[in-house]
């Protein structure tokens, strides 16, 4: 039987073992002379053109895997600008693995029994071109969710007619559902190091899903699969299937506790490694990226207002410095940009950018916007961010409070210790929104937060007291809300 996962396959056709690939240059400088050669090898035998496709293949899997890192570490998820990510979003890399499948299928060539292979490196080459589109805000390429969705189609349909083995279907499987796991989870509202993260955590855990193909009216699944859509997937509570077509469908019970045993396990101290999990996954990033992934599956969001189209412009400055400098220093001038509401509901706003250099940094982080008709700031979460190219940038903004005051706060003091002091937001209960006392903290305030701190408050009078911090209400990369009560 033909084992696309063997080691003679991964060297044949396309499908590099890591392990084996360690030396491989990670230049880019090869990739246009390849390609160059490959559309010069049309009509040529299938092995020609294979041995080219192979080390076009190896060189794009060096240049993603060596490009995420200087992603992670940047401050802002940055546009595809890069001449080594744009070669491989528009590489032809694709339709060459399947113009292969296509000749191949004529039986007049003796890699029909490398079909597996072919097409495995169809289906990876596209899940990394989806990858670098959610790595770097850049939408997903138009097309690109349906073009998936059929190469696996094929991958099916290929593998039951040539062999038994189950193998093929999981290696298939883990590059399949873990991208499409990591594009239905709301990927615009994580971190590029989240999302580089998530990447690799579905892909080794998607084997914890339960898939199925059914008709709609059986279905009792949490996600389906529109083969003909460009999109990852839809959930069942936001959209039934369309009644007179089976569709592709996963529950996803399964991953959700695989992924709050985890989270059970690392707060107890369990090492990552120990779990087969990246560093990351202790971080309190990491740990927040896994949480929000297990409340999505178990309950995808929907809409909860109907949202109305606007055209209103609007101020925003950004993150948590520039926020409590804009309240405590008014007349102060604060870096801020303008701003085009494009639509709104009562919990949040669409918006594009207008002018000024002032752009967020990641989805996660803070903003206040005043819009043309207030003379009021209300505190926002980006919850998304998109960007179509380097002057284009659309954000998700959910209203987290309509009140907010800037405050100091510091640790229960030790003797002989002096006070760091470290900045904040307080929200007074402001109904629907809060209905209780709330605090902002930065990120960089977590490993120094602990449940009794003093809060300082200026407000025309100066107030000073202890406080508790109680449930963790919000946590992103960037900020951490908390319940307050009195010490």
């Amino acid at each position: 039987m033909n084992d696309p996962t063997s080691a003679r396959n991964k060297a044949d056709f396309g499908v590099i073992d890591p392990a084996a690939e360690s030396a491989v240059d990670t230049s880019a400088a090869e990739i246009p002379s390849l390609q160059d050669e490959l559309e010069s090898l049309d009509g040529q035998s299938i092995q020609r053109q294979l041995a080219t496709i192979q080390r076009l293949y190896r060189r794009s899997l060096s240049i993603v895997d060596s490009s995420i890192p200087s992603l992670i570490h940047t401050s802002a998820k940055p546009l595809p600008s890069t001449p080594p990510l744009q070669l491989l979003l528009k590489s032809p890399l694709t339709g060459s693995f399947l113009r292969l499948f296509s000749d191949s299928l004529s039986g007049n060539d003796n890699a029909a029994e490398g079909r597996e292979g072919i097409l495995y490196g169809a289906l990876d080459t596209t899940a990394q071109r989806i990858l670098i589109g959610l790595l770097t805000s850049h939408r997903v390429d138009k097309g690109l969710w349906r073009q998936f969705h059929q190469i696996f189609q094929l991958a099916r349909a290929n593998h039951s007619a040539q062999t038994n083995s189950d193998r093929s279907d999981r290696t298939f499987r883990d590059v399949y559902f873990g991208t499409v796991l990591l594009g239905c989870t709301q990927p615009a509202c994580a971190s590029t190091a989240e999302v580089a993260f998530l990447n690799t955590y579905f892909r080794r855990h998607a084997g914890a899903i339960e898939v199925h193909y059914r008709a709609p009216e059986t279905i009792t699944d949490d996600f389906w699969i529109p083969p003909q859509s460009d999109v990852p997937a839809l959930s069942c509570s936001r959209k039934r299937p369309p009644p007179d077509t089976a569709v592709l469908c996963f529950s996803s019970s399964g991953l959700s506790r695989l992924i709050r045993s985890h989270l059970v396990q690392l707060d107890s101290g369990t090492p990552p490694s120990e779990l087969q999990l990246a560093d990351f996954a202790a971080t309190p990033t990491g740990e927040s990226a896994l949480r929000h992934v297990a409340e999505f599956l178990d309950n995808p969001r929907t809409r909860r207002f109907p949202r109305r189209r606007q055209n209103y412009r609007g101020e925003m400055c950004f993150g948590i410095e520039h926020v409590f400098q804009v309240r405590s220093e008014p007349t102060r001038r604060t870096p801020s940009s303008y701003w085009m509401i494009i639509n709104e509901s009562p919990d949040g706003y669409a918006a594009m950018h207008i002018s000024g250099k002032a752009i967020p940094s990641s989805a996660g982080d803070i903003a206040a916007l005043r819009t043309e008709n207030s003379d009021n700031w209300q505190l926002c979460l980006i919850r998304w961010m998109h960007s179509a190219n380097p002057e284009h940038h659309e954000l998700g903004l959910q209203i987290i409070a309509t009140r907010f005051i800037p405050a100091k706060v510091t640790a229960t003091p030790a003797p002989g210790l002096s006070l760091l002091q470290q900045s904040a937001l307080y929200f007074p209960p402001t109904p629907p929104v809060h209905g209780h006392e709330a605090l902002l903290l930065p990120a960089e305030a977590r490993q120094s937060a602990n449940n009794a701190l003093i809060l300082i408050i200026e407000q025309g009078n100066v107030s000073v007291r202890e406080i508790r911090l109680g449930p963790l209400e919000e946590r992103t990369p960037r900020i951490d809300i908390f319940r307050i009560a009195p010490a």
